[in-house]
């Protein structure tokens, strides 16, 4: 029967293909994140240069923001506040009002919910504002309006208190007249046809600016109660818009210029007022207080997100209307703030890797008969003596697989697969019959100077193994390790028991807390060998040998139960090189950052 060369790599190359899509669609969204860090850093940084004058750098670095939010795909509030703050450049500092009207227009756009900041607009700044968002409203030059913003209401009162009527604008709505300290206001509005979308704008005190919500369907309108967190005396004001599926405004309640107010009070003269269908919001508990007071929980906004205090985001840090990362608070300087994940890390740990072997294997060892000079002699590598192995010299020196009991592995040392010894008469007269279960020729193998492993069924095969890696992250992001992996039971030959590596890190989450999750992703190089041990053999059964070359894919799934301590589980694929083994590890461990 003639045998194939064992170097057949379709499935290993299948799993290599997939454990790169793999890793690459996990890094997909960490580069996401990193281009919107930059981007607000950016930002950042050229707002400090406006404010010291510097204005041609602060255009420059706003140019590169708005580049980086180009490729890295960023939208939204991020992008939005970059086209503002190029606007207030543009009127500012360089007096060029066509230009920052255009940019304004831009911001609008991107986030129709985006605001001037305080500490940067002047009253030219103010009018171009302002002009922007009838331009961007009127769905004329901008390229489509999305912008929030109805005509101001001439009556220029508070909008709807109690004093009845209904509140300003083309939509059904009827505010509630009053609403105790600290209970979540009930706001209800019927919009009519489908919009697509029905936001509500509100402002609590000591709010700098409207924040919107996204109202839900409750019975035949659009219901939402404003958190009991916002709600403190003397008011709330808020408006509603309702956006059609063009993304243009179909229909609002309120405006921001004269939006709705509800009397805020610390005792009810009227019945406690609530959604259709749902029973009325009760007070909350006297240890939550208002937004940006000390003590208070953060909030649920992610990076980039919109916000108008620190406690709105999830990093405890609004910055420039946004949230940013909560690492180096305060002033100037650049280095790594208190919090953030742990720069260096150590990790030991163990588990289990699954190899694929396959048919043409070279064994770590060459089998003789027990006092053989002539196999020993003229061996290639290491030897095993094996009872009842034949002779060297024997005319019919060739290998039975029914040795070993045919299932499973065996040891065939520059010979032939044979039923019995009497199947292959021309192996027995030393005729013909040239081909090797190894692959390739007598001449070129010679008997016994090698050995390889008879596979009769290739298949994934466990070994145990042990890890100690140590690293460092010298950006955020980005990070560098050293590892050694070590095979407790293995064969013979260089470096059979471990390998030694080197690794690229990117982190794709960690939210930089003294305790949670994190992910990352890695790829690296190492020497060594992966040695499979052959099952059902016996002792004397040879292990099958990889190359000493090897790369690998693979990431780290963490969680830190305090800053300095946590666990880890590590899937790997690994290929070795150039005998190929591809090979699938699976390490849980303990992990250490300082």
């Amino acid at each position: 029967m003639k045998h194939e060369r064992a170097f057949r790599l379709p499935s290993p190359l299948i799993a290599f293909a997939i454990a790169l899509a793999s890793v690459f669609a996990i890094s997909a969204p960490a580069h996401a994140q990193r281009a919107l860090q930059q981007v607000l850093d950016l930002n950042r940084q050229a707002m400090e240069a406006y404010n010291n004058l510097e204005i041609e750098q602060a255009n420059t670095l706003l140019n590169q923001a708005l580049q980086a939010a180009q490729r890295g795909r960023v939208t939204g509030a991020p992008l939005a506040r970059t086209y503002m703050n190029l606007g207030v450049v543009a009127i500012g500092g360089l007096g060029d009002n066509g230009a920052g009207l255009n940019y304004f227009t831009q911001a609008l756009q991107a986030d129709p919910n985006v605001q001037l900041d305080p500490l940067t607009s002047t009253p030219d700044i103010q009018t171009t504002f302002a002009l922007a968002r009838q331009r961007a409203g009127a769905g004329g030059g901008g390229g489509g309006g999305q912008v929030e913003v109805p005509p101001p209401d001439p009556s220029g009162g508070e909008g709807g208190g109690g004093g009845g009527g209904g509140a300003p604008g083309n939509l059904t709505h009827a505010p509630v007249p009053e609403q105790l300290a600290q209970t979540a206001v009930p706001v209800y509005i019927e919009v009519p046809g489908r919009p697509a979308h029905v936001y509500l704008y509100y402002r609590a005190h000591g709010m700098r600016e409207f924040q919107r919500v996204d109202m839900q369907r409750v019975a035949g309108g659009y219901g939402y109660e404003i958190p009991c967190t916002d709600v403190f005396e003397p008011e709330i004001a808020y408006y509603v818009v309702a956006f059609g599926t063009d993304g243009s405004p179909v229909g609002f309640a309120g405006a921001q210029a004269t939006p709705i107010t509800v009397p805020i009070v610390a005792s009810r003269s009227q019945p406690a007022p609530a959604l259709p269908g749902r029973a009325p919001p009760t007070q909350c508990q006297e240890s939550e207080c208002p937004p940006g007071m000390a003590g208070c929980d953060s909030g649920g906004r992610a990076l980039g997100d919109s916000c108008t205090s620190d406690s709105q985001c999830t990093s405890g840090n609004c910055e420039d209307d946004l949230c940013a990362p909560s690492d180096g608070g305060g002033g100037g300087g650049g280095g790594g703030g208190g919090s953030g994940a742990p720069r260096f890390f150590a990790r030991i740990g163990g588990g289990l890797g699954m190899s694929y072997v396959q048919q043409g294997m070279r064994a770590d060892r060459v089998p003789c008969a027990p006092g053989d000079a002539d196999c020993i002699e003229f061996a290639r590598g290491p030897v095993q003596e094996i009872e009842n192995w034949p002779s060297y010299g024997d005319a019919n020196y060739s290998y039975d697989a029914g040795f070993w009991g045919g299932n499973g592995y065996v040891p065939v040392s520059g010979s032939f697969e044979s039923s019995t010894p009497d199947s292959r008469p021309d192996v027995a007269a030393g005729t013909g019959g040239t081909e090797t279960v190894c692959g390739g020729s007598r001449d070129d193998q010679g008997f016994g100077n090698e050995a390889c492993l008879f596979v009769r069924d290739p298949g994934l095969v466990a070994n145990l193994q042990l890890r100690l890696e140590v690293g460092y992250y010298f950006l955020d992001w980005l990070g560098v390790s050293a590892f050694a992996r070590f095979q407790p039971i293995s064969g013979l030959g260089t470096l059979s028991f471990m390998l030694v590596g080197a690794r690229v890190h990117f982190r794709v989450f960690d939210e930089g807390q003294d305790s949670g999750p994190s992910v990352s992703v890695h790829l690296g190089g190492s020497a060594g060998q992966i040695q499979v041990a052959v099952p059902n053999n016996g002792p004397s059964a040879p292990y099958g040998q990889s190359g000493l070359g090897g790369f690998h894919v693979g990431t780290n799934i963490g969680y830190r139960f305090t800053r300095n301590v946590g666990i880890f589980v590590n899937p790997d694929f690994m290929f070795q090189v150039p005998e190929f083994l591809f090979n699938i590890d699976l390490t849980l461990g303990l992990e250490v950052g300082f």
